[in-house]
């Protein structure tokens, strides 16, 4: 049991948030797709920590958690926009974090309807 629960976090966590980065750092000794380079660690990163607030609040009522990990996306992009975090503010990272954290939920529903099942 401890074992699939590491299995899931790292699947779910860990691969996608270090992918990421590895997509991020790399970017500049390789020429990527500038949408791969530009959005792809952004996908990961989000899917990475929705996937964690799900695997954390597994039991327990986690909408209030993945609400604000949605508008943590949106403030992200408002304080680069303003200038107040370093970065360039983009609708489409927007869209982005919206599409990964969603997928995430997706693969959550479906992970747990198979296990309440068997």
């Amino acid at each position: 049991m401890i074992v699939k629960k590491y299995k899931e976090y790292f699947f779910r966590v860990f691969l996608p948030v270090f992918s990421g980065a590895g997509i991020y750092s790399l970017s500049e000794k390789y020429e990527y797709l500038n949408y791969v380079k530009n959005y792809m660690p952004d996908g990961l990163w989000a899917f990475g920590y929705v996937s964690c607030l799900l695997l954390i609040w597994k039991e327990k009522n986690n909408t209030f958690w993945i609400v604000m990990a949605y508008i943590s996306f949106i403030v992200f992009e408002y304080l680069q926009n303003i200038k107040i975090i370093g970065g360039t503010a983009d609708i489409y990272d927007i869209l982005i974090y919206i599409v990964f954290a969603s997928l995430a939920i997706v693969i959550n529903s479906l992970t747990t309807s198979k296990k309440i099942k068997s």
